[in-house]
């Protein structure tokens, strides 16, 4: 908890009156139950103040990294995952597996 702490506070303190896009309040990224932090990957920024964004579950992380996986050189992100926190408590990526198939040739 106390790294997930130190975060929110160096976020606040990059951050100060300035905003971004989506910006939670303090109140928000303490309660949410997931907390992601990203960094901008913008051509035209050398910002290197992280963001962050609340969801209720990590779903929509691992859709976004996955999709990453697969789309990342033909529409290359925005932003780069750093860390996400669940319920405080710091998550790490534990693998990824991509499984293949045979093309059914009568559906082609």
């Amino acid at each position: 908890m106390k790294k997930f702490l130190d975060m929110v506070q160096r976020h606040e303190r990059d951050w100060g009156n300035e905003s971004y896009a989506g910006r939670p309040q303090l109140a928000d990224l303490l309660n949410a139950p997931v907390v992601v932090f990203w960094q901008s990957l913008k051509a035209n920024t050398k910002d290197t103040r992280l963001m962050v964004s609340l969801h209720q579950d990590i779903d929509m992380i691992e859709k976004y990294l996955t999709r990453l996986v697969m789309l990342g050189s033909a529409n290359p992100p925005d932003r780069r995952y750093v860390t996400a926190f669940m319920n405080q408590r710091e998550v790490k990526v534990k693998s990824v597996k991509i499984e293949f198939a045979f093309i059914d040739e009568s559906t082609r």
